[in-house]
C-alpha cells in the first residue's frame, strides 16, 4: 500500500512540478522557464542577461590575416602557373590540372570551384584562389 502511495504521488507531483514550470504548455521545460520559476523576483532584462552567460557566443567567422608580402608573391606564381590562357581567372579545366598535380581527384574541380566562387561566375579569380588555398 505505502508504495503505491509513494509511486502515485511521485508521478502526481512529477506532472504538477511540470505544469507548474511549464509556462508554453509544450510538455518541455526550456531553461528559461526553469530560471523564471527559480529567480521569481528576476526582471525581464536579467532573465535574458543570464540566458546570454550560458548561451554559446554566435559562431564568427575566423579572423583571417593579411597575407605577407611573400605569400602574395607566392601565390600569384602559383595562380600564374595554371592561368594558361593567361585570362586572369581560373576555369574549370585549368583547376582540374591544377589539382591533379596536387594528387587530388580532377572530379573534385567542380566542387572546389563551387565551394570557393564567390560571384559565382564559374571560374577563379585571384582573390577567390588566394582565399582558397589559404584555409
Amino acid at each position: 500500500m505505502m508504495q503505491h502511495l509513494k509511486k502515485t504521488s511521485g508521478a502526481s507531483f512529477s506532472t504538477d512540478f511540470t505544469k507548474a514550470l511549464d509556462k508554453n504548455g509544450d510538455g518541455k521545460i526550456t531553461f528559461k522557464e526553469y530560471l523564471v520559476a527559480y529567480y521569481r523576483t528576476a526582471t525581464a532584462k536579467e532573465i535574458e542577461m543570464m540566458l546570454d552567460w550560458v548561451k554559446p557566443e554566435a559562431v564568427a567567422e575566423p579572423v583571417k590575416e593579411a597575407l605577407t608580402a611573400e605569400q602574395v608573391e607566392e601565390f600569384t606564381a602559383i595562380f600564374n602557373l595554371y592561368d594558361k590562357n593567361r585570362d586572369g581567372k581560373l576555369d574549370l579545366e585549368e583547376v582540374k590540372d591544377a589539382i591533379k598535380g596536387c594528387g587530388f581527384e580532377t572530379d573534385e574541380a567542380e566542387d572546389m570551384i563551387e565551394e570557393h566562387d564567390a560571384d559565382k561566375n564559374g571560374t577563379f579569380n585571384f582573390d577567390e584562389f588566394t582565399a582558397m588555398i589559404s584555409e
